[in-house]
């Protein structure tokens, strides 16, 4: 089942980001579809990324992933890994893979060991807006907790996205949670997005600032590159959780991101990455 067309579609679904979606077609006649991720403003350099992408692997076959992908980064990224590149690729991966589950006719979670649950746990996420009050966001967070959700995550830090923060700030977000807590109420999920912009001294102030209000978790505090940063804050807030692994892109880093975990707390593990929680 070589490859023998690879489209891309860029939408703007009238949200807070646009959709990047391709559409992979085998000389057989199947095809398969995936996404990719993109930030605000780079949406045609993935979809150039993913344009590039698409005709180097035309020709190959659909069913060898791991041999394409391991090509991909030796010859086309020259062994250097990226946002931008494994975004694109990610795109193509999953549309591979879908192929292969159309051709095995069957589900695809079949086919990587089958189903382990029938329910999954979400949150809502994506529903605040940054450029809104706090009064805005707070009928915002009521309607979310209205449709059933008993978690949300949002950023309460306001921009510029930098490794220091003005004590004002500081106030600002933790006035933003105190509200939200009372707002909610006290079994109310309250997960906290930093977007890893913090050093290490701000963000554990601020966590042990936060933590009087029972917030769920702390995300990605600090930069994750050097994992240490995060392991840090963890050691000074052994009773929040913290996590990572949105901005991990290797299994060399999630190795590292593991071995630093198991050497903390157990029952307070940096995890990677925050795959519950909680809608009725």
């Amino acid at each position: 089942m070589k490859i023998a067309r690879v489209e891309t579609f860029l939408f703007d679904p009238g949200l807070a980001k646009n959709l990047l979606f391709c559409r992979v077609e085998t000389e057989s006649g199947i095809h398969g579809w995936g996404e990719a991720y993109v930030t605000p403003g780079k949406e045609q350099i993935i979809q150039s990324l993913l344009t590039t992408l698409g005709k180097y692997v035309i020709g190959r076959d659909s069913r060898s992933i791991r041999h394409t992908a391991q090509v991909v980064f030796d010859d086309f990224a020259m062994r250097r890994a990226s946002l931008d590149l494994l975004s694109a690729w990610s795109a193509l991966e999953l549309a591979m893979w879908d192929i292969v589950a159309k051709a095995a006719n069957e589900p695809l979670y079949n086919i990587l060991g089958g189903p382990s649950r029938e329910r999954v746990k979400v949150y809502a996420n994506g529903w605040s807006n940054g450029s809104e009050s706090i009064e805005q966001n707070l009928e915002r967070a009521l309607a979310v907790k209205e449709a059933g959700y008993t978690a949300l995550k949002w950023d309460p830090f306001p921009g510029p996205w930098r490794s220091f923060i003005h004590r004002e700030d500081e106030d600002h977000v933790v006035r933003y949670v105190r509200r939200m807590r009372e707002t909610l109420g006290p079994h109310f999920g309250l997960l906290i997005e930093c977007h890893r912009r913090l050093a290490p001294m701000h963000a554990i102030r601020i966590g042990q600032r936060l933590r009087h209000y029972d917030i769920g978790w702390y995300e990605e505090p600090s930069l994750c590159d050097n994992i240490e940063l995060v392991a840090e804050t963890r050691r000074a807030m052994p009773g929040i959780p913290i996590v990572t692994g949105e901005a991990i892109y290797s299994k060399e880093g999630f190795a590292q991101a593991d071995r630093k975990s198991t050497r903390l707390n157990s029952s307070h593990r940096c995890i990677s990455y925050a795959v519950f929680c909680l809608k009725k």
